[in-house]
């Protein structure tokens, strides 16, 4: 029980999902827009790279506001990585994916989902 207890008060502690917020979308735009991305990176998938980026980024937002401004922040995180993508096309070595949108998108939304069946 007192798991439990320690667990929901994790998860309602709004000022430690946005810090993380914070940190993660330095960290992702960052490494989304130099030139040659971390070694540590280039052996996984591409793909797989974005969801699991865009998925923390939503879930750490969307845990740290108030439940009325989901859907904005969910739209706003996805036109935040559109901007990123077309950054990269200006960027030697990197280019614009489709691909990597739908990634970024399909994170995003996982996160909403993962919100939605915790119900915190």
């Amino acid at each position: 029980m007192p798991f439990l207890f320690m667990l929901n008060k994790l998860l309602n502690n709004k000022r430690l999902f946005i810090t993380l917020f914070v940190f993660m979308l330095i960290a992702v735009s960052w490494q989304s827009l130099v030139p040659k991305p971390l070694d540590a990176f280039q052996y996984t998938s591409d793909k797989t790279l974005h969801f699991i980026g865009w998925f923390s980024l939503g879930i750490s937002l969307l845990l740290g506001i108030n439940k009325k401004y989901i859907l904005m922040a969910c739209c706003l995180l996805f036109i935040y990585s559109i901007g990123i993508e077309i950054g990269q096309h200006f960027i030697p070595g990197r280019f614009f994916s489709l691909l990597d949108i739908v990634a970024n998108g399909s994170g995003i939304i996982a996160a909403w989902l993962v919100k939605y069946l915790i119900k915190v």
